[in-house]
């Protein structure tokens, strides 16, 4: 397993990864395959690395879903969510929106849940982590805070109200098109505790990843830089199923 993990971790070549459709058919279905190619390096399949990286956003992109997308035009729509609301109370200082959820799975049949948002989210605006998406968050109260070490993780303004209803405060008011627009960031996509928390290797392979969006990993192979210059040696150095 560590010489596997070494060298998903080290070849920077390509990545040759099948993607497995997730669809509720009958049990003799296996859904449809997408064999996708990159030429960029790919340590792992964390959306929160898919921040600044067009290439991996392109995989992550079909296994993770997001709150809101981009339509064709380029406007936020919903996709996650179902329904939201915005409440302003000045007077009191309160700026408040709430996400409703749709009734979705993971691929392992369990739902998507706020709770799984929040965990994500706080994941990003731990102080001892490095994710540059993490400003994406910053209109939230006490996330900057949180960030820079000022605050608790735990004082940051978004609360699991309900199973599939996110209740997110911020520090004032705010453009709210433009929060929505960073919630279409797959940095910004629900993970699970459970999954995340188990391993460090979680998103590196098939079987330690649990996916949101139309497809789950099928598999990886990853080619050596070195042999992929030499014709007469199989360029295939490892594979993870």
């Amino acid at each position: 397993m560590t010489k596997r993990i070494f060298a998903l971790l080290l070849c920077a070549a390509t990545l040759l990864s099948t993607l497995v459709g997730c669809a509720e058919k009958d049990e003799d279905y296996k859904g449809q395959y997408i064999t996708t190619y990159l030429t960029d390096a790919v340590y792992d399949l964390d959306p929160a690395r898919a921040y600044n990286n067009e290439a991996l956003a392109n995989v992550v992109g079909l296994m993770f879903d997001t709150l809101f997308k981009l339509d064709e035009k380029g406007k936020v729509k919903k996709s996650l969510v179902k329904e939201y609301k915005i409440e302003e109370n000045e007077a009191a200082g309160e700026y408040t929106m709430k996400l409703y959820l749709k009734a979705t799975n993971w691929s392992d049949g369990t739902a998507v849940s706020a709770n799984d948002i929040v965990f994500a989210w706080k994941r990003l605006l731990e102080v001892d982590v490095n994710y540059e998406a993490a400003a994406l968050l910053f209109d939230i109260k006490n996330a900057r805070a949180a960030k820079e070490g000022d605050a608790s993780i735990d004082d940051v303004g978004i609360y699991p109200a309900e199973q599939q209803m996110l209740e997110i405060n911020f520090e004032g008011p705010i453009d709210y098109d433009q929060f929505m627009l960073n919630l279409t960031s797959l940095a910004l996509a629900p993970l699970r505790d459970d999954i995340v928390s188990k391993s460090d290797d979680w998103a590196k392979k098939p079987g330690t990843m649990v996916c949101s969006g139309p497809f789950k990993l099928g598999r990886i192979n990853m080619t050596d830089p070195e042999l992929s210059f030499n014709r007469y040696q199989d360029p295939t150095a490892t594979y993870i199923d």
